[in-house]
């Protein structure tokens, strides 16, 4: 008998931390894309700022070389642009899978409004006991009744399931 408890008791953990897993996706991918813009400005700088000085006005000159650089800079800067927005397309998509898997909790409940804060706004837990006017255990209480309540619902196993299933596939990769 205690063994089938543990064992469903195990179940739930894994399922509760595949739903962490499934909500933090948006912050990820928000991450990703500070991570590309930051990488953009970087080389952007590393591009323009010292190519200026390496010009000089005689003739012959080893810095007055003619080459393709301006081209393969505007090439990298393009694809790195490209990125970004891929990753922003994505984020927005990610967004949206947590805002439908959010929207399975009453609204205005405690609950919604802290893993709102938590997922969406990626707000951390200080600033959550701020906006709440609560301890932030008792935030952290809330969150973790959103999501035993989120894993009542068959639909959000489900989903969970595929989102499983997807990052098999794509650790296969």
């Amino acid at each position: 008998m205690e063994a089938v408890v543990e064992q469903k008791s195990e179940e739930l953990e894994e399922m509760k931390t595949l739903l962490k897993e499934y909500l933090s996706q948006y912050y990820k991918k928000r991450q990703r894309k500070k991570i590309l813009q930051k990488r953009l400005a970087n080389f952007r700088a590393e591009m323009l700022g010292p190519k200026a000085l390496n010009y000089s006005p005689v003739p012959r000159s080893k810095t007055n070389k003619v080459s393709d650089e301006p081209a393969q800079f505007c090439i990298k800067q393009e694809e790195i642009e490209e990125r970004i927005e891929k990753e922003r397309k994505l984020a927005s998509s990610a967004m949206l899978k947590v805002m439908d898997l959010l929207d399975f909790l009453p609204e205005d409940s405690d609950e919604k409004n802290i893993l709102e804060l938590r997922y969406v706004d990626n707000m951390s837990w200080t600033d959550i006991a701020k906006t709440q006017s609560m301890s932030k255990s008792r935030c952290i209480d809330y969150w973790n009744i959103g999501l035993e309540k989120l894993l009542a619902f068959k639909k959000v196993r489900v989903l969970l399931e595929d989102y499983k299933k997807e990052l098999r596939k794509n650790d296969r990769k």
